[in-house]
């Protein structure tokens, strides 16, 4: 079965050592086989934040310092001439890549280039050891994986079963559920916000003008203070490779409104899509910005960063599973109802981050009943995984690839 590391958030903790050290000794029950000079490849996917040197640098350099082979997975900035042409820079990337469609047969040939570049990163995935998916934008960062076919591989990756590894935070953590609880609407994340940053002031005023006049309904480089607060959390679908509904940071306060604690939120919106209380929708698993979810075949274990991080789960001491809240419509206990009693710590929820980071079930029972409890410190995914109903936001979508859409559509 595929294995996974897991964490609620992206860039925060693939920078740190002791998260890279985890990956490393999972990985080396696929590595150990291979001759004493080789090198372990982590295949590095960047679309959520749009293949940017920065954010792979922070969640790669680790790896690098550690012996491995860096494969970069770019899917967003990509070549707009050919290889025998110069990149003109001074025009910005946003509407270089846009000006390829003005020439209908020139834009054949670029998208031939980039067929070949696509055919090259599906078998540099299946021949890697570890792939991250990065934090960021999930609505992005999987349409670009679509359109690449890049879905696809990584579905035949897993189907290997060949011991790699499949890691991502944030984002990069919804990506592998049947779906998530994604803040892609943040306009701060959009391709426009962030590439822009890294170009001059008058190319952002030329990106303005540009999808002004070109995309009325898109946002330019240059975000007001009023359009970076005003956004929605969106159900995001994603690889499918896990069943359930991925709440990335969980733990943490969202910053369109500075006051609701990410499960709240997820909260609001299963009650919305939960239509008047029907329930049986997808489980919600909540995942602790400090926190990292380890997936091994047949068992799973919550692994709490180590050190003195905040989190959501403060340890108590109860006798028996508890039933610390017992509402009409909603249920909280102590522990889980599966798993061995060793790995049944008693805890109680504390939305202050007043305990150690750790992972939470929320699920919304056929009666729209929710019940939450704390995930055990070990288990059997069989006991982890749901799916449930499913019920989308194709509204919201809509927008969301309005306002920040596809440089290469």
């Amino acid at each position: 079965m595929p294995r996974f590391f897991l964490t609620g958030a992206g860039a925060d903790m693939f920078w740190r050592p002791e998260v890279i050290e985890k990956v490393m000794d999972m990985a080396t029950q696929r590595t150990h086989l291979m001759p004493a000079d080789y090198k372990p490849i982590v295949a590095y996917i960047g679309a959520a934040t749009y293949d940017l040197h920065p954010a792979r640098e922070k969640q790669t350099s680790k790896f690098v310092e550690r012996g491995c082979e860096l494969v970069k997975i770019d899917l967003v900035l990509l070549p707009t001439c050919l290889e025998s042409e110069t990149e003109d820079k001074s025009v910005p990337f946003s509407i270089r890549a846009r000006n390829t469609k003005n020439d209908p047969e020139y834009r054949k040939k670029i998208d031939g280039l980039h067929a070949s570049i696509f055919e090259t990163y599906k078998k540099q995935i299946m021949a890697a050891d570890i792939i991250v998916i990065s934090g960021g934008n999930t609505l992005f960062a999987m349409d670009r994986m679509i359109k690449s076919g890049i879905d696809e591989t990584m579905r035949e990756k897993a189907a290997l079963e060949d011991g790699a590894i499949f890691c991502g935070g944030s984002a990069g953590f919804i990506t592998f559920f049947d779906s998530g609880h994604s803040d892609s609407m943040e306009v701060l994340t959009y391709l426009n916000s962030k590439v822009g940053v890294h170009e001059s002031e008058s190319q952002r005023k030329q990106v303005d003008e540009f999808m002004k006049d070109k995309f009325p309904g898109a946002l330019g480089a240059n975000i007001s203070k009023e359009q970076q607060s005003v956004w929605e959390f969106v159900r995001i679908e994603g690889l499918r490779l896990l069943p359930g509904f991925g709440i990335p940071h969980a733990d943490t306060i969202c910053s369109n409104d500075n006051v609701s604690v990410r499960t709240a939120a997820f909260q609001k919106m299963f009650e919305q899509l939960n239509d008047g209380g029907k329930g049986g929708t997808e489980r919600g698993v909540c995942l602790d910005h400090y926190c990292g979810l380890v997936i091994d075949g047949s068992v799973f274990e919550e692994w709490p960063l180590p050190g003195n991080f905040p989190g959501s789960t403060v340890v108590s001491k109860f006798g028996g599973r508890v039933l610390l809240e017992d509402g009409e419509k909603k249920k909280v206990y102590s522990c889980a109802g599966f798993g061995d009693e060793a790995d049944l710590e008693h805890c109680v929820y504390s939305s202050e981050r007043k305990g150690r980071p750790g992972c939470w079930i929320r699920d919304y029972d056929d009666n729209g009943v929710l019940t939450i409890f704390p995930l055990p410190k070990k288990g059997l995914t069989k006991d982890l995984y749901r799916s449930g109903r499913e019920v989308g936001e194709p509204e919201k979508l809509a927008k969301c690839r309005q306002q920040n859409p596809d440089c290469w559509d």
